[in-house]
């Protein structure tokens, strides 16, 4: 079940390459929750790693500079690719001066963020932890929603809560607005 976030990332980047209605519906929430504990390993921020020089800014899909777009803790994170709906974002640490891929069951993490009216994917970081987030619609109205929270191990997001919940979009817009960005 741990490559299911994976899976959800593919299906989230390959469905990115759909529809562009960004038309967000928000809703009331249902909620169940699995939480499992784990051990983190504090990996330091670039400024601690490297004084005064900065580490070369990670590699995008097409062999060219990542954009950083945010910084959580020892995270960096960059827009490695793009789809029609979506920026495709990693996660990074800096060993030796250099951004290092930061991976989730030995797969570097490609993390969808932004989406249409039948799929959404976000990012939300608080505290030591990274949640994925993950809804798809049928209809554009009721939609099956996945939270997944990581801490980070070394470079390892390691995954210690999994959630799910059905959120009817017809109600409050609020609710599924962090299904669809990236806040960290």
């Amino acid at each position: 079940m741990r490559s299911l976030p994976v899976v959800l990332v593919t299906l989230l980047l390959v469905a990115g390459c759909g529809d562009d209605d960004d038309d967000l519906r928000g809703a009331s929430v249902t909620t169940t929750s699995t939480t499992s504990t784990t051990s983190t390993t504090a990996t330091p921020d670039p400024d601690e790693v490297c004084p005064g020089a900065d580490p070369v800014p990670p590699a995008a899909v097409d062999g060219g500079p990542a954009e950083i777009v945010a910084a959580h803790g020892a995270l960096t994170f960059a827009v490695v690719d793009r789809g029609a709906s979506i920026d495709v974002v990693s996660p990074f640490v800096v060993v030796d001066c250099a951004y290092e891929p930061v991976s989730i069951d030995g797969t570097p993490a490609l993390i969808a963020i932004g989406g249409s009216v039948t799929h959404g994917g976000g990012l939300r970081c608080e505290g030591d932890t990274l949640t994925v987030l993950s809804a798809t619609s049928e209809d554009g109205r009721t939609y099956e929603t996945e939270a997944v929270t990581y801490e980070l191990d070394g470079a390892t997001l390691v995954e210690v809560d999994r959630s799910t919940s059905t959120i009817d979009a017809t109600e409050d817009p609020a609710d599924l607005d962090p299904y669809y960005r990236l806040d960290c």
